[in-house]
């Protein structure tokens, strides 16, 4: 459960996402092999072209302020990465790394905004670093009574304590377990298993 609420259809929709087949029909073709799958993808620092042009697959209609902000703050960026252990669970994550999170948007808040600074964020920590969308930000409204950037930080919190959930978590490593008999080490990250779920019930898709 997140946000209160079942996903009873999860295995299935992480699986038409991922591209498998699935109980109600042959593979489909969701944003898995140019986003999450993307073998030019490097876990490490250093926010790279590929790096912002994955992360258009969800975010689509780059403007040119967007593409200036990736070039111009790099520097930046790579601090802040720094800061944000590679290989770290959001669930397993300390106080101290969960309130840099939800404070993202008033250290460096960008021109392109937190939905696509936090994809391309998510590229370099997909363990770590959950993306503003209308699906995450919906799944939390009871408890937060509002939605964009002004509830970034109260989700990122509801979040983490529904992936730290014990049943969730099992589920989540059994979802993995099972996926990557077919995916090997493409596998998405128990965070991500968890956004694919609630963005695909979201749309009903």
């Amino acid at each position: 459960m997140f946000g209160g609420k079942p996903l009873p259809r999860a295995l299935d929709d992480i699986r038409r996402y991922c591209g498998l087949s699935w109980s109600g029909g042959a593979p489909e073709v969701f944003a898995y092999p140019y986003f999450d799958a993307l073998e030019e993808r490097i876990e490490d620092d250093e926010i790279r072209p590929v790096d912002v042009l994955a992360a258009s697959v969800l975010h689509p209609g780059l403007r040119k302020r967007d593409l200036t902000y990736f070039a111009q703050h790099r520097s930046e960026l790579r601090d802040e990465l720094e800061m944000l252990p590679s290989g770290l669970d959001l669930a397993d994550a300390s106080a101290r790394v969960v309130e840099r999170l939800t404070s993202l948007g008033s250290r460096v808040h960008p021109d392109c905004g937190l939905a696509l600074l936090t994809k391309v964020l998510h590229t370099k920590r997909p363990k770590l670093v959950p993306m503003l969308d209308r699906a995450l930000t919906d799944c939390y409204r009871r408890s937060t009574g509002g939605r964009g950037e002004s509830v970034w930080g109260e989700c990122v919190r509801l979040f983490r304590d529904d992936l730290v959930k014990e049943a969730n978590r099992a589920e989540l490593t059994g979802l993995q377990t099972r996926l990557r008999v077919e995916l090997g080490e493409r596998v998405p990250s128990a965070l991500r298993l968890a956004d694919v779920a609630i963005w695909m019930a979201a749309g009903e898709r």
